[in-house]
C-alpha cells in the first residue's frame, strides 16, 4: 500500500502484523474471507487512496550534479588543476574537454532512461485476482485496499502488503527486491 497507509484509519499496528492470528487480523481490518463489499472497498479506496508508490520525480540538475559524484572525476579535475598550475595549459584543456564531454554523455543517458522508464511505468498496469462480495474478479493493483482478499496462483506478483490465511506450496522470487540472481 501507499507509504502513509498506516495512518489510515484501517491499518495493522506495525512490527506486530505476523502476530496476529487469521482471525485478528481479518477483525482488524474489517474484512473477512468472502472479502469485501464493493461499496465498502469504494469508501476504503477514498479513504486510503491508490495502491500506487509514489514516483520519484528526479529533477534534471540532480542527473547534472551526479555525473560529477566520483572518484575519477575528481582525480581529472585535480589533474587538471595540476596542470594549470604547472602550466601545462593545454594538457588542462584536454583534461577538462574530456571530463565535460564524459558529463554531457552521462546525463543524457542518464536523463533519457529515467524519462524512458516514467513512460513505460505508465504504460505497464498490473491487474490481480481480488475476491470481493465473495465473487473473484480481476482488478488494477491501483484499486486494491486494506482488507481486500487477493487469489495468488503461480506466477502472480504479489501487488501490496499481504497476510497469508492459506497457502500451499508458497516461493517467492525476491531478486527484483534485493538484485540477487539465485
Amino acid at each position: 500500500m501507499r507509504p502513509d497507509a498506516s495512518s489510515s484509519p484501517i491499518a495493522l499496528p506495525f512490527g506486530r502484523a505476523a502476530s496476529l492470528t487469521q482471525e485478528e487480523t481479518l477483525a482488524t481490518l474489517a474484512s473477512s474471507p468472502k472479502g469485501l463489499e464493493n461499496a465498502e472497498a469504494k469508501q476504503r479506496h477514498a479513504a486510503v487512496g491508490p495502491n500506487l508508490l509514489r514516483p520519484q520525480l528526479t529533477p534534471w540538475w540532480r542527473h547534472l550534479v551526479r555525473q560529477f559524484a566520483s572518484p575519477f572525476i575528481y582525480l581529472l579535475i585535480g589533474a587538471a588543476a595540476l596542470s594549470l598550475f604547472l602550466d601545462a595549459k593545454t594538457d588542462a584543456a584536454f583534461i577538462l574537454v574530456f571530463v565535460l564531454l564524459n558529463t554531457v554523455i552521462g546525463f543524457l543517458q542518464e536523463y533519457r532512461s529515467d524519462r524512458s522508464l516514467r513512460s513505460l511505468q505508465r504504460l505497464v498496469v498490473r491487474h490481480t485476482h481480488v475476491r470481493r462480495g465473495g465473487t473473484t474478479t480481476f482488478l488494477p493493483t491501483s484499486e486494491l485496499v486494506p482488507g481486500d482478499i487477493l487469489v495468488l496462483e503461480a506466477g502472480d506478483t504479489i501487488a501490496a502488503d499481504v497476510r497469508f490465511l492459506g497457502e500451499t506450496s508458497v516461493e517467492c522470487d525476491e531478486s527484483v527486491l534485493t538484485g540477487e540472481s539465485v
